[in-house]
């Protein structure tokens, strides 16, 4: 009996970037490492491939969803039954234009932002350290140390694969980038590409300040290359601090299985011991929400992405992510 991740009836491009993957634990694809198996995995780096690989899949009836290099997911023990996309890679695709960068949207958010620095080009470096894509960046406003991708994003190539045809070229407004903020992901618009427009700078500067900024991750945030993690797990509410609310509520150190509240920041949750699982993650997640609920009336929202099935353990239904398209994890 064929599943809903069965590829085989599908037709996909011949393309040298794409490398297709049956029945792959997507624990390898995500930096919490965990997770069950999906139907397939398709991995691919260059915007044409991506594009005509969701516009085969848009066109059927498969599960799918894309991520980039997995930085912001928490995908279910039981895996996803249906296709997962991995754009992501491809880093060399990255263009100067002037005073311009143009890079795909599977390259790596912080490839880039050290090829600024490289380059004397000021404006991208508050990115420093932030884990994922440029086209989850893109996606997601993503921000730190008074900055954020809408203050230089000049513009983004967005595919909408529901709707065929090819990527449109839409700016900051266009996509309506507010806090954490854009409209792609409900409109099922993917990014491809995007250009981003700095200002000539002091090489030297920005790659003390640069140094000043992961140092300053270092020391406040677990490493996420040693520490299997999503980056932050809630979104802060709008004028507050999600970690503090966290830390208020008493539930700074509280863990569940294989699951805990990061040491070095309240508002990460890691993943301790081989023994977890991504249902301990969940509940953990569940509990905090429901502390800071109780004590502040405030209901906190995943910045991470859910993918699969968690059961029956009462997540809010505003923290159901799309079940069918794109899903951006990081």
């Amino acid at each position: 009996m064929a599943t809903a991740g069965d590829i085989s009836g599908l037709n996909f491009p011949s393309a040298a970037d794409l490398k297709i993957e049956p029945g792959v634990r997507l624990q390898d694809y995500t930096t919490f490492r965990l997770g069950g198996a999906a139907g397939a995995v398709l991995s691919c780096h260059r915007p044409e491939t991506l594009c005509a690989v969701s516009r085969t899949l848009a066109g059927g009836s498969t599960p799918w969803v894309i991520i980039g290099a997995g930085s912001n997911l928490l995908v279910a023990d039981s895996g996803f039954d249906g296709v997962v996309v991995r754009f992501f890679g491809g880093g060399s695709d990255i263009r100067r234009e002037g005073n311009t960068l143009v890079v795909s949207g599977a390259a790596a958010l912080d490839a880039v932002v050290r090829c600024a620095v490289e380059l004397g080009l000021e404006g991208l470096v508050f990115a420093s350290g932030i884990p994922g894509t440029v086209g989850a960046a893109v996606a997601g406003n993503s921000g730190a140390f008074g900055g954020d991708i809408g203050g230089v994003l000049e513009w983004a190539d967005v595919f909408f694969p529901e709707r065929g045809g090819e990527p449109q070229r839409m700016t900051a407004r266009d996509i309506d980038l507010a806090y954490r903020y854009s409209r792609l992901p409900a409109d099922g618009g993917i990014v491809v590409r995007a250009a981003f427009a700095l200002r000539p700078g002091e090489r030297e500067g920005l790659a003390a300040q640069r140094k000043r900024i992961l140092a300053e991750r270092s020391l406040h945030q677990p490493d996420i290359g040693r520490t299997p993690c999503a980056g932050s797990f809630f979104r802060n509410p709008e004028g507050l601090s999600a970690a503090r609310l966290i830390e208020a509520a008493g539930v700074r150190n509280i863990r569940r299985g294989g699951a805990a509240v990061s040491r070095e920041h309240a508002n990460i949750l890691v993943k301790v011991d081989e023994e977890c699982r991504a249902q301990d993650v969940i509940e953990l997640a569940l509990d905090i929400y429901s502390a800071v609920k109780r004590r502040f009336g405030v209901g906190l929202l995943p910045e991470v992405k859910l993918v699969g099935d968690f059961g029956d353990v009462g997540i809010p239904p505003a923290w159901r992510s799309r079940a069918n398209g794109p899903v951006c994890g990081g």
